[in-house]
């Protein structure tokens, strides 16, 4: 192939290439492209989920923001119920902050898909 030439043109004329081994070949270039696209994509997501699940257990599991909740409804004293609060708002910074990020990976994954024929 000459440097001047492109992907699936003849390389005696430059005209597109109409055998079936041209073709062909150029299917099996972008359905190659496609797959090592859909693994990258398959990779980010699942280090998204474990990032996901790990700050999931750290917001429900997290033994401050229920000990905090526990002790302001057994003693609403200001000071109980505004640690609660803290506690409750802190915990939706983090679940407003991740579903923003898992937003962000649902519509790339949207407008990659958009732009690939047959998805």
């Amino acid at each position: 192939m000459s440097p001047t030439q492109n992907v699936g043109e003849d390389p005696i004329h430059g005209a597109p290439t109409t055998s079936l081994r041209g073709i062909l070949r150029g299917m099996s270039v972008h359905s190659g492209n496609v797959a090592n696209q859909c693994r990258e994509w398959v990779y980010d997501c699942k280090k998204t989920m474990q990032s996901l699940e790990d700050a999931l257990r750290l917001i429900i599991n997290k033994k401050d923001a229920q000990a905090a909740i526990t002790e302001a409804c057994r003693h609403p004293t200001s000071d109980n119920v505004h640690l609660a609060m803290k506690e409750i708002n802190d915990a939706d910074k983090c679940i407003r902050a991740l579903q923003g990020q898992i937003g962000g990976y649902v519509n790339a994954l949207q407008q990659w898909l958009d732009e690939e024929p047959g998805f």
